[in-house]
């Protein structure tokens, strides 16, 4: 949580004001309820759905995202990077709010492999920041067709 809080509101120069409420509240809401609750919700579809196994064709929901962080990074700004990040769970968010693959008996299996694609590249671009999260991410969303169980990797900090 101290890394996060870091990378995320550090300016690159000048002054941050530091809180415990600060910190608790920006790792909650973007491992937490964010990250980590979108990776629970595509696990849980994928085994309430399709036993664990994705076979669907995924489409590119965050194609620019390796480029974004690393233009982050050659700029020396951390919270550009980690931006990148949130802005990429943000918008898998809003598409498995559009899609609602829970609406449907099969869940959507293209549908569910986009998120999965999703949690995946983003997991692995999480790795240079949170080396640990990221790997109980890929832990749980596998590398092929078959997915682990749903497990918090990022347990919420506030009540």
């Amino acid at each position: 949580a101290v890394r996060w809080w870091l990378l995320r509101e550090v300016a690159p120069l000048g002054d941050t004001d530091f809180t415990v409420d600060r910190l608790i509240r920006r790792a909650d809401t973007d491992l937490a309820k964010g990250l980590g609750n979108l990776v629970n919700r595509t696990l849980t579809l994928v085994h309430r759905h399709r036993g664990g196994e994705v076979t669907g064709t995924p489409k590119d929901l965050v194609p620019d995202l390796p480029d974004r962080i690393d233009r982050g990074l050659a700029a020396f700004d951390p919270r550009a990077a980690t931006g990148a990040l949130t802005a990429a769970v943000d918008t898998a968010n809003r598409y498995i709010e559009a899609e609602r693959p829970w609406e449907h008996p099969d869940g959507r299996d293209d549908v569910l492999a986009t998120l999965v694609h999703a949690c995946r590249t983003i997991a692995g671009e999480l790795s240079p920041f949170l080396p640990a999260g990221a790997d109980r991410l890929r832990t749980q969303l596998g590398s092929g067709r078959v997915v682990g169980h749903p497990q918090p990797a990022f347990p919420r900090l506030g009540g």
